[in-house]
């Protein structure tokens, strides 16, 4: 037997997912005390509570505050590798990081003891794969994991847990399509193919946009029955397409994974002319796309061309009439040809050449820093009008989240800051950007949106704030900048950043293979553009 959808919803991976999300987000108080609390930490609800009394703007001053304090041996060795963790954080790969915090927090004896101590390690095993085949897969961070990982987790995505047993051919594997995906079996057997789809669909639905609502209200024309909308209506349309769609690709991988013989069983549709659109079972979609017919079916079968390949289907209402075979395997002698006869000697593996060393990608600002002069630019400062008191590089990061759509309050309280002005100002900062001008002749956008590109002989990667298309059909970059810079300066600060906008849009011209690209400074204490120069 095997898992089915619930991988995400696993503990470990909550656990795992808050240790991960801390050492990116310092701030992140809830990802923190759920770290403290889980097996890599195990420090219990009393020590949380009185860490929670001590002095500190965020939760991990307070334990530090409370390790040095009290000495506890737990807040201290808490405090000693998390720290370590987070100087590795962002600085060596993800898969590196992982297996360190799983080595130094001695989580494989403490789960190793659990009643389902295997599979837990074989699902911590089966994340450390999934980080290694994204990040081998190119410009990808720890950022992106524990995104991917947190977008993974809200939508309840299907994944089954890890395997515990290799896949040996002379068994019976059991399992859902999910933990089938990727693999391949000599016989495969698809059941309950005439199962009926279940549709069913709450009172009240939103969708993707937020402002498409159905609902049903009574109508008065029919005694106030309770009568759907028209919106209800389309967005359980949209719903059962997506419903189905999904089911298609899920028969898909079904189907796909037999390598020799593929056996389905289901009761025969009562309209097996029906289409697809209308087919309320898989059967009925087989019956449909193959248009297996009462004579197909009355003759045993029918064979499927394709260009040169043929193959037989073969129909049957009897379990009997199933040819099967019982196949006797003989072991083969293993014959030591004549010349190796008599000899000895020691082997040793082969040496392959390796080829040449792997392509170095440097960030953007790496390059920038590689083309910069040895001695920067002063320019003249404003007081700042908007977040006060919060350090540049905190501070850059609360406007890019909130430029990108998140809500402000959520951003501000990952950060560390729960000031309802800091709240407002987030707020304020978004409305005069999408009032601009330039924004309101935005057509379309991407917000920041990741690239790899070969520039003046360099693998760069880097990511673009935000990329617009203007009804002019004109594409715009756009890189902000929160210094409180005095605008006098700006000029200045266009040379500084010089280097990086060619480059963002040198990559915004091979992402939408046009040359009319423009790039734009917008400095977020004032609400100005300052165009680039280019190249």
């Amino acid at each position: 037997m095997h898992g089915g959808t619930g991988f995400y919803s696993r503990q470990e991976v909550y656990d795992l997912y808050n240790l991960l999300r801390f050492l990116h987000f310092r701030h992140d108080d809830i990802s923190l005390a759920g770290t403290l609390r889980s097996p890599y930490c195990g420090l219990p609800d009393t020590d949380l509570f009185l860490i929670g009394r001590e002095k500190g703007r965020t939760f991990w001053e307070k334990l530090q505050n409370y390790g040095e304090k009290t000495g506890s041996e737990g807040a201290v060795r808490a405090c000693r590798l998390l720290s370590l963790w987070r100087a590795d954080a962002g600085r060596t790969g993800i898969v590196p990081l992982i297996r360190r915090i799983l080595s130094e927090s001695g989580i494989y004896t403490v789960y190793a003891a659990l009643p389902e101590g295997k599979q837990v390690l074989a699902n911590l095993e089966k994340i450390v794969a999934m980080a290694r085949v994204r990040e081998g897969a190119g410009s990808y961070g720890l950022a992106d994991f524990i995104e991917d990982l947190r977008t993974a987790m809200d939508e309840e995505e299907r994944e089954g847990e890890a395997p515990l047993d290799a896949l040996a051919e002379n068994s019976v594997n059991v399992m859902t399509v999910h933990a089938a995906k990727g693999l391949e079996f000599p016989i495969v057997v698809v059941p309950d193919m005439g199962m009926q789809f279940r549709e069913t669909f709450p009172p009240i639905m939103i969708g993707d946009n937020p402002l498409l609502v159905g609902i049903t209200v009574p109508d008065p024309e029919e005694e106030f029955e309770l009568t759907k909308t028209p919106m209800l209506l389309a967005l359980r349309e949209l719903r059962r397409q997506k419903e189905r769609a999904e089911k298609k690709r899920l028969l898909y991988v079904a189907l796909t994974r037999a390598r020799d013989h593929l056996i389905m069983s289901g009761t025969a549709p009562t309209h097996p002319d029906l289409s697809i659109q209308l087919a309320t079972s898989r059967i009925e979609w087989l019956f449909s796309a193959l248009q297996i017919t009462d004579g197909v079916i009355g003759a045993g079968g029918m064979d499927l061309v394709s260009g040169d390949l043929t193959v037989h289907l073969t129909i049957t209402s009897d379990q009997a009439a199933i040819p099967a075979e019982a196949v006797k395997t003989t072991p083969e002698l293993l014959v030591v040809p004549e010349e190796c006869a008599g000899r000895g000697g020691t082997w040793s593996p082969k040496e392959f050449d390796k080829g040449a060393e792997g392509i170095e990608i440097i960030s953007v600002t790496e390059f920038e820093d590689e083309q910069a002069s040895p001695v920067p630019s002063t320019c003249k400062t404003l007081e700042s009008r908007y977040l006060k008191g919060i350090d540049g590089a905190m501070k850059g990061t609360i406007i890019h989240e909130v430029f990108r759509g998140r809500d402000p309050r959520a951003v501000c309280l990952e950060c560390g800051e729960n000031d309802p002005e800091a709240i407002r100002q987030c707020e304020e900062l978004v409305t005069l950007f999408h009032t601009s001008e330039l924004m309101r002749q935005m057509k379309r956008e991407f917000c920041e949106l990741p690239f790899v590109i070969t520039y003046d002989g360099r693998h760069i990667k880097g990511k673009i704030d935000r990329l617009c298309e203007l009804v002019d059909g004109t594409w715009v970059v756009i890189d902000y900048k929160s210094d409180p810079v005095d605008p006098s300066e700006y000029s200045k600060k266009e040379g500084e950043y010089q280097t990086s906008m060619d480059v963002y849009v040198e990559a915004a011209r091979q992402l939408v293979k046009r040359n009319n690209v423009e790039g734009y400074l917008y400095f977020t204490e004032t609400g100005e553009f300052l165009e680039s120069s280019g190249e």
